[in-house]
């Protein structure tokens, strides 16, 4: 059997929890470009880009705010807006 410190166990599970947060925002990511694609058709290369730089909590309020876009320009105005 191998020895594992403990600075290596914590280095471990530090990895593992990095690994679970970058695969949500991927995941939540692709879902989002998915439903914008759905509901709106293919999605420009800037609004795209927009929508892959955003941070996990924008990408969660866009997930929401998409459910209630009527057209395309309601997605390249919330995206143009100041978070907040």
């Amino acid at each position: 059997m191998t020895y594992i410190s403990t600075a290596e166990r914590l280095g471990i599970e530090q990895g593992r929890v990095e690994g679970r947060v970058v695969g949500r925002v991927e995941g939540t990511r692709q879902l989002v470009l998915r439903q914008a694609e759905k509901r709106f058709g293919p999605l420009s290369e800037p609004v795209a880009a927009q929508i892959v730089a955003l941070p996990i909590e924008r990408l969660d309020a866009l997930a929401l705010a998409l459910l209630d876009f009527a057209t395309g320009t309601d997605l390249v105005m919330w995206l143009d807006a100041p978070a907040g």
